[in-house]
């Protein structure tokens, strides 16, 4: 019963945070382009620290990747690919929205 409950949860997590990503427009978002170029500062430094904090993070997931293989930990190496791919995720943040239209 409780396995049922969780992945009803989990898909109504992601119906909302993509209704969420389709309800908003890029234009919505930066309310019509109107003074962007005074939070320009700003996004290069918390992209900055995305990059930084997702290089950390890969690094230590990849250190946790190869500890697991050494001790036959097969959550290790689950835990270890997951923190290797939001690292990712976190470095190329700036990329991926960009891609997506989203700019800032």
């Amino acid at each position: 019963m409780l396995d049922n409950i969780e992945g009803f949860l989990v898909k109504h997590q992601i119906a909302i945070i993509l209704f969420s990503a389709m309800a908003f427009t890029p234009s919505q978002a930066l309310a019509s382009g109107i003074g962007t170029e005074t939070f320009q500062p700003l996004m290069d430094l918390i992209y900055t620290v995305l990059k930084i904090a997702g290089a950390i993070i890969a690094v230590i997931g990849f250190a946790k990747l190869l500890l697991s293989f050494s001790n036959e930990q097969p959550e290790g190496r689950y835990s270890g690919v997951m923190q290797i791919l939001t690292g990712i995720a976190m470095f190329f943040s700036d990329q991926i929205l960009s891609s997506l239209g989203i700019t800032f």
